[in-house]
């Protein structure tokens, strides 16, 4: 159970650094 909430947590810290990216990657054009 600790195991899969700490999967879950950072798959969504992986999503939420790539949106971060592509927010500043997009934000130069």
């Amino acid at each position: 159970m600790v195991f899969y909430y700490k999967s879950l947590v950072e798959h969504l810290y992986e999503n939420a650094s790539h949106i971060i990216i592509m927010r500043e990657f997009f934000g130069i054009f």
